[in-house]
C-alpha cells in the first residue's frame, strides 16, 4: 500500500553532542496565556470507567481515612 524510499542515514545525529544540540534547537518559550491553551487543546478524558472510579467518593470507598505521609 505505501512505498518507502531508502533511509537517509545522514540526516541522523551521528554523536550525543549533536542530538543534544538538535533537540535544544527544539527549544520554545511560551506565555502563560499559550501553556493554559495547550493544556486545555490536548486535554482528553480516560472515558468509562476510569472517570467513575477517579472521582474522590470511590477514594473514600476504598481507602478509608489512610493517609499516605512522604517520608523524608
Amino acid at each position: 500500500m505505501f512505498e518507502h524510499g531508502p533511509v537517509n542515514r545522514s540526516s541522523a545525529a551521528p554523536t550525543l553532542a549533536r542530538l543534544e544540540g538538535d533537540l535544544g534547537a527544539l527549544e520554545v518559550d511560551f506565555t502563560a496565556a499559550q501553556r493554559v491553551r495547550l493544556g486545555e487543546a490536548g486535554a482528553m478524558g480516560f472515558g468509562s470507567p476510569h472517570d467513575k472510579f477517579a472521582g474522590n467518593h470511590i477514594r473514600r470507598v476504598t481507602a478509608g481515612d489512610l493517609k499516605i505521609e512522604r517520608c523524608h
